[in-house]
């Protein structure tokens, strides 16, 4: 991730780049880029106190989303996220996640520790193949789910 709050665009494979706004228009500035992750046309950045921005047009414009994504908890970074399709998960420190179900745009708390066995440990990696979504967490936990509507 990017500190500070800054982050580029490229729009021709990764030839060249151009700046983003600072924070990616969420509020604030001096913080750190953890994650991102993309579906289609949608593109979510998870920051550290658990900011957030989405753009749903490949990144040309950036809003702010709720602080900690309705988790439960706004002052632990996004540490991961993860998409497919309509579907976004957003893994944070001390076990905590949200789930999105439509492209982002709003955002619902998961089970504290995702059913890992643990609910502290941070949630380190998400990654996802179709509907299955699989979460890496601290100490060696795992959870796997396959999401279904909140």
């Amino acid at each position: 991730g990017f500190y500070s709050g800054y982050a580029s665009i490229s729009i021709d494979k990764g030839l060249t780049w151009s700046a983003l706004p600072r924070g990616l228009d969420n509020g604030a500035i001096s913080i750190h880029i953890w994650a991102l992750t993309s579906s289609g046309d949608t593109i979510v950045a998870g920051f550290s106190s658990g900011y957030a921005s989405i753009s749903i047009n490949k990144g040309l414009t950036w809003s702010a989303l709720p602080r900690g994504l309705s988790s439960g908890i706004t002052t632990t970074s996004i540490s991961a996220l993860t998409s497919s399709g309509d579907n976004f998960i957003a893994g944070f420190g001390a076990g905590y996640a949200s789930i999105s179900i439509d492209k982002g745009l709003t955002w619902s708390a998961l089970p504290k520790g995702l059913s890992s066995g643990s609910t502290t440990a941070d949630i380190g990696a998400l990654t996802s193949s179709g509907d299955v979504f699989i979460a890496g967490l601290d100490g060696g936990y795992a959870a796997i789910s396959a999401p279904q509507e909140v």
